[in-house]
């Protein structure tokens, strides 16, 4: 069992993962992030320049499209962190089956296996938090440098995939520093560690370089010192952090553990509680270890007001895994001391095993993304409802990321030009952007964009006269529409009737036009072209908040 014990195990989740496995792009930063590896862009904040990186040597196989090549990507990579996992709960545990029981329910857990079926981030960043672990292990138990360093060097490197593995930076220097004092005595460890790890940390350079060469999707252009600290370091998304009441606090902390009761159900939650208590007595280093961790991280995560927050909590997740770890192995070990017959311990060692069928059971509905359309139908839909040369405005990512992918990757219908008025009014940069990206439209408007950016160029530095931002923001937008009238059509999603652009769009007509609203200087006539609705009364296809949202946007039942 032993040897066979891996193979199994790969064989289970990866084929789990490919049956449940999305078949293109999904919600929120799906279709941006597969843009940005198919064409080697520069992401939103913090950039994700090693996922970019690996994302591209992936878009290139000849295999389905461009986002199920990066969905595929995303079940490799979390079949290599259950298969890590295995063999660092193993060398705690010095047990194979329950090793192998817990590897599967980290497999099957909810977050994990959302992550695993589509393409985002956050399944790398596991991944290596696992390996981290693993030779932070190694290195404590035999402590050889060659461990040290090669955990330095990957460090770095996993922070330049996604910051939340910032989580993990009190634990490491409490099983670093704290419980081997000889390591801070050792100069030339240390100076060969901050060197590999700044080897790692170096792949963020892709950053500027690539926006030096302005490639399409060039979040920030962070092509200067400042610009490129601020990229990195979030600096647009810092005023969601640390910015709650205790009251919400509270609020999210009952959100959360509602979370990890949907992970792997309230019965393995207590007995993952009760293993970290036998971990503490029995390994308490490394219980240690885990539960700083997971302090840091729900601690950091609760005060960071997101929607998409639920992967940030993914290392508590992995912790709470190990204590059923834990528990799995003293439970298994005590009832086969009160039986002498073979059958009953084999019996035992098997329930344990099938631990993994409550997280399967309970999350298969909510993971199983093979049917799953809804985002790509809406960017379909978007374009159905814009049958002509268009000019559209929205407030919704979730609209805005389809098409990104289907106009840049797929080139579908690229004269429709979308503007994502979030990023207008608030970023210099997007807006330089559309003007050099769609001239014919925006070069109409170059006074207005002028006098729009002298304010706004205040406004990221922090200083700002709000009333003429507002003014020339709005003068901006009454221009972009005039001037392009008689070349576009102008239509609007998701605009907020308590907005800044509800008295600009009160100018004009309205008329429902598919998903959106098509703006005219004169009446127009309801346009409802046939919509493309797979999934639409599918009850096997789960339909969270975002996709509840979708359905909401077609007129029909």
């Amino acid at each position: 069992m032993r040897y066979f014990a891996p193979i199994i195990l790969f064989l289970v989740v990866f084929s789990g993962y490919l049956f449940t496995l999305a078949p293109t792009i999904t919600m929120i930063d799906s279709g941006e992030l597969a843009t940005v590896c198919a064409e080697l862009g520069v992401a939103h904040p913090t950039g994700y320049p090693l996922y970019t990186l690996v994302g591209r040597l992936f878009s290139v196989i000849p295999l389905g499209s461009v986002a199920y090549r990066l969905n595929l990507l995303s079940a490799i990579l979390a079949t290599i962190g259950v298969l890590l996992f295995f063999v660092l709960v193993r060398s705690i545990l010095n047990c194979t089956f329950s090793a192998f029981a817990t590897a599967l329910i980290l497999a099957f857990s909810r977050t994990y296996w959302q992550q695993a079926v589509a393409n985002e981030v956050y399944i790398l960043t596991a991944v290596f938090l696992i390996g981290l672990m693993m030779l932070l292990r190694q290195f404590d138990r035999t402590g050889e440098g060659r461990f040290f360093l090669l955990f330095s060097f990957l460090y770095g490197l996993a922070f330049t995939n996604h910051l939340s593995i910032i989580f993990s930076v009190p634990a490491v220097l409490y099983l670093l520093f704290y419980r081997r004092r000889g390591l801070l005595h050792n100069l030339k460890w240390i100076g060969s560690g901050i060197i590999l790890f700044g080897l790692g940390l170096s792949l963020y350079l892709y950053l500027p370089l690539r926006a030096g060469q302005d490639p399409f999707l060039n979040w920030g252009d962070p092509v200067t010192l400042r610009r490129l600290l601020d990229h990195i370091s979030g600096k647009q998304y810092q005023v969601w952090m640390f910015s709650e009441n205790l009251e919400a606090l509270i609020a999210r902390f009952g959100e959360y553990l509602q979370l990890v009761g949907h992970q792997f159900s309230i019965a393995l939650l207590l007995l993952a509680l009760l293993g970290l208590g036998i971990g503490f007595f029995e390994q308490r280093k490394f219980t240690v270890f885990l539960l700083v961790l997971l302090v840091f991280d729900v601690g950091y995560t609760l005060n960071y007001s997101i929607p998409d927050i639920d992967p940030y909590y993914l290392p508590s997740f992995i912790v709470l895994i190990f204590g059923i770890g834990f528990a799995i192995q003293w439970v298994t070990q005590h009832l086969q001391q009160v039986t002498s017959r073979m059958w009953v311990k084999r019996l035992i060692t098997a329930s344990s095993i099938c631990l993994f069928l409550i997280p399967l059971f309970l999350n298969f509905r909510t993971c199983d993304m093979h049917r799953y359309y809804f985002a790509y139908d809406f960017g379909l839909n978007l374009l159905r409802s814009a049958p002509q040369k268009s000019i559209v405005l929205t407030r919704v990512w979730d609209a805005y990321s389809p098409l990104l992918y289907q106009q840049r990757i797929e080139r579908r219908r690229p004269e429709v030009v979308m503007v994502d008025l979030q990023l207008f009014q608030n970023r210099p940069w997007y807006v330089r952007q559309r003007l050099s990206r769609f001239p014919d439209v925006f070069r109409k408007v170059e006074p207005e964009i002028n006098e729009f950016l002298m304010p706004l160029d205040d406004f990221s530095r922090g200083y700002t006269d709000t009333a003429r931002l507002s003014r020339t923001y709005v003068a901006l937008l009454k221009a972009l529409a005039y001037k392009n009238q008689a070349d576009y059509q102008l239509y609007a999603l998701g605009l907020d009737p308590a907005g800044i652009e509800w008295g600009f769009v009160a100018d004009f007509y309205g008329a429902r036009s598919g998903v959106m609203l098509h703006l005219s200087p004169k009446p127009a006539t309801v346009f409802m072209p046939e919509f493309i609705l797979r999934g639409w009364t599918d009850e096997r296809v789960y339909k969270d908040d975002r996709t509840n949202w979708y359905r909401r946007q077609y007129l029909v039942p």
